[in-house]
């Protein structure tokens, strides 16, 4: 399926799912372009695909989808923060960011953790 296919979300979805259970060099690169679907879960399945993956580009990717201001989903927001916040991944000053963490997270020096921990 296309990014750009609005018609059946839901085999995008499954696709996703299933690379996330995987661990392959390709698939940051694979699922990297459905962090922009128009789909909520699809975008929250990409993200765990490409979370999944032991490839340093993965950060780069997942920080570039959580410092974007036109993702409006809270819930794809959150789970960008909470992976960054559970792998200890550094996550570089962004005003915009900075200013737009989700709730619960909190800036501290290079890296985002959770506020009450």
């Amino acid at each position: 399926e296309s990014v750009d296919n609005e018609l059946k979300p839901e085999k995008k979805h499954h696709v996703l799912v299933a690379l996330a259970e995987r661990n392959d060099p390709r698939i940051v690169a694979a699922a990297s372009p459905f962090l922009a679907d128009f789909d909520e879960g699809v975008r929250n399945a990409a993200l765990e695909a490409v979370a999944a993956q032991e490839d340093a580009s993965a950060t780069d990717v997942l920080y570039r989808a959580l410092a974007n201001p036109q993702e409006e989903s809270t819930r794809v927001r959150g789970r960008l923060a909470d992976v960054f916040a559970t792998k200890a991944w550094p996550a570089p000053h962004d005003a915009w960011l900075d200013a737009h963490l989700p709730v619960g997270f909190r800036r501290e020096g290079e890296l985002i953790v959770r506020a009450g921990g």
